[in-house]
């Protein structure tokens, strides 16, 4: 399950499935009442408090998954277990360490994510369940966590890992994006579903000492099983394989003829193939941004004027520091190169967004990138030099 994220590996959703692993195991022990030590278990449930701290989406899983060890062990013992206190403790820790740690968070961080972030590129609940990554997963996780409940002999872990998934769908719903690392929690714990319901299975289907024989055999097949599961679609190892010849890796050539250990400033509004071709080259941006994606969320629906961009003076709060802080900054230290998407991933109002525009309304951009030439195109990636 570790190395079965593939390209995802070391997003928020794969840390949370790592964290929460053992006291998956560990809630099913609960309601079976199998005794466990104090110390593991609260280290099991600080781990995974700590997983789901990662995303508010997150906590859907242990809504559920408490919810049935209340249910079956019955409000008496579920109450008295330290278990569910200690991870409220570690999130509410959590939350008040962000404004001492982070004091920007709620006054800057989360309003530019309410007026913009929310409302990019939102799909509906329907379109996020019908992507191709979730709706798989699901197609697997649902008849499987059936079984699980109608199986009821066959321990409770099957029923913690059915519900922990059903938890992992609705926080990808919830986001309303369809990433495909949204859905990977639900394929981890769907094919992890699905080996533990094959292993109950095999236990009442051979005798004990054949199902011991077995087992050797029959973990190899789960994990050949579960990899196929998860790499199935995937990007991993395919883009690796196909790197030399895909248009990420050209255009991480590119740059590396051109910046290697330059510095370079990104107008675009992609994460990949931007990156890791920029890492590849060992660039450094010069932009203080992650990239524009602020302008798609300014700019998702078209100006109410009819113009194609704001005037200057209209510009809302954060655009204007965007588009200052470009400018200020490319005309204070000027980077080797600019690297410009023709595809701006914003909405055509009567002519496309062109960043190069948009940016040399400033004067300060406008004089700067006079000293630039066009040196390359590729893959609709633009790339000026500087003219030193």
């Amino acid at each position: 399950l570790t190395l079965a994220a593939g390209y995802d590996f070391g997003q928020r959703e794969h840390l949370m499935v790592l964290a929460a692993l053992p006291w998956l195991l560990l809630a099913a022990r609960r309601i079976e009442g199998v005794p466990t030590g104090r110390g593991l278990a609260l280290g099991c449930a600080v781990l995974a408090a700590l997983g789901f701290a990662l995303k508010p989406h997150f906590l859907a899983v242990p809504a559920l998954v408490e919810g049935l060890v209340l249910l079956r062990r019955g409000p008496a013992l579920a109450l008295r277990d330290p278990v569910p206190w200690v991870m409220a403790a570690v999130w509410l820790l959590y939350l008040a360490s962000i404004p001492v740690f982070f004091p920007g968070y709620f006054g800057y961080v989360l309003p530019l994510v309410r007026d913009y972030y929310l409302g990019l590129g939102d799909f509906s609940w329907w379109q996020v369940i019908l992507s191709e990554r979730l709706g798989t997963a699901l197609m697997l996780l649902l008849p499987l966590a059936v079984v699980a409940f109608l199986r009821p002999g066959w321990g409770a872990l099957p029923q913690v890992l059915a519900l922990a998934g059903l938890g992992a769908a609705l926080s990808a719903v919830a986001q309303q994006k369809g990433w495909t690392y949204h859905a990977l929690p639900v394929r981890l714990l769907a094919g992890l579903l699905a080996v533990v319901l094959a292993a109950r299975w095999l236990d009442r289907a051979l005798p004990a000492a054949r199902a011991l024989r077995a087992a050797p055999a029959a973990a190899v097949v789960a994990a050949f099983a579960l990899g196929i599961h998860n790499f199935a679609g995937a990007e991993a190892p395919w883009r690796e394989i196909t790197w030399s010849w895909s248009r990420a890796g050209q255009l991480a050539a590119l740059l590396e003829q051109h910046v290697h250990g330059r510095s370079l400033l990104v107008l675009s509004p992609d994460i990949f193939p931007v990156y890791p071709a920029v890492n590849y080259a060992r660039a450094r941006t010069t932009l203080r941004w992650m990239n524009l994606w602020l302008l798609q969320g300014v700019y998702r629906s078209c100006p109410a004027d009819g113009a194609r961009y704001h005037a200057i003076r209209d510009m809302p709060p954060a655009e204007a520091e965007v588009f200052r802080s470009v400018a200020e900054d490319f005309a204070h230290a000027p980077p080797a190169a600019v690297l410009v998407s023709r595809n701006p991933g914003i909405p055509r109002c009567g002519r496309e967004f062109d960043f190069i525009e948009y940016f040399s309304r400033n004067p300060l951009f406008a004089g700067t990138f006079r000293r630039y030439r066009a040196a390359a195109e590729l893959h609709g990636y633009r790339l000026f030099l500087r003219e030193d």
